[in-house]
């Protein structure tokens, strides 16, 4: 009898601290891996206008902007049929952008026509909020400097629309 106390005690701990953890993965959030590094955005925001989405995450004098459509139908999470990928660097509107400040200098790398590449795609949207991944290879165009970001993924970004 004491050891199935001891065992249950157990269990009812293990799952406490499982809802403690999800409690705090359920939070808005748009991160990375930037080079080798994590980065990750402390405010993040989505706007939607004129058939167009736009999230942006701002870290320490840097920021991450991904533009892409805006998705016509409900993307159900889960189900990857419903799925929709974007594709960066062939110009138009699917674009990531790349913004650092340092030293008074401002450095802009982004994926334009024939210049970088990545995709976007987006696992849940729901019209109020959306959610996927992203990786992408962005230049700055002048000195050919690039910026890698892998594992990239944005959580339940409130969208707002104007």
């Amino acid at each position: 009898m004491k050891n199935k106390f001891i065992f249950l005690l157990f269990v009812g701990l293990l799952f406490s601290s499982c809802t403690e953890s999800m409690q705090y993965n359920n939070e808005p959030k748009l991160q990375a891996v930037k080079g080798n590094d994590q980065w990750e955005a402390y405010t993040s925001s989505a706007v939607a206008a004129t058939a167009k989405l736009t999230l942006v995450g701002i870290g320490d004098n840097e920021s991450v902007t991904l533009k892409m459509e805006l998705p016509e139908d409900f993307v159900a999470q889960g189900d990857e049929s419903t799925y929709l990928t974007y594709v960066l660097g062939r110009g138009g509107m699917n674009q990531a952008t790349y913004v650092s400040q340092w030293g008074g200098k401002i450095l802009r790398y982004e994926t334009e026509n024939g210049k970088g590449d990545g995709e976007i795609v987006i696992t849940n949207y729901d019209g109020v909020t959306i959610s996927g991944t992203f990786r992408s290879t962005l230049t700055d165009g002048t000195r050919q400097e690039k910026v890698d970001f892998k594992d990239g993924k944005f959580y339940k970004i409130p969208i707002t629309f104007n």
